[in-house]
């Protein structure tokens, strides 16, 4: 269903998705997830007008370095509260799943828990 393999971090050179708000505005990367093609990096500071942002993985890791650290399976996501916080991955969900978590605000009620103590993987 998922062929979900190992779990890993994106290579230096591959392309990733941020945000203007990471990049421009130096907000800690919170939400990380593997797509079943894709990474995505955010801050959780996102709008509906926030600008996504292509770099290489490197260009995020010079600025959070903590993330090269973060191993994760396909079709999974990981929250923290801040930078240098233990990751609290979940998964594994189909990208449309994620993208319904996200839009419905289920991440963001996750990452309530995790600030409140108490966020549990699944």
């Amino acid at each position: 269903m998922f062929g979900i393999g190992s779990a890993r971090t994106p290579r230096s050179k591959e392309v990733v998705t941020t945000s203007a708000e990471v990049l421009e505005a130096g907000c800690t990367v919170t939400f990380v997830a593997r797509r079943s093609g894709s990474w995505v990096y955010l801050s959780g500071h996102e709008t509906d007008d926030s600008e996504p942002l292509a770099v290489h993985f490197s260009h995020l890791a010079g600025v959070d370095p903590g993330l090269v650290t973060l191993r994760l399976r396909r079709c999974h996501y990981a929250l923290r509260y801040d930078a240098g916080a233990p990751w609290h991955v979940f998964g594994p969900v189909e990208d449309d799943e994620m993208d319904r978590l996200l839009e419905t605000g289920v991440v963001d009620a996750q990452r309530a828990d995790i600030v409140a103590g108490s966020g549990d993987d699944v």
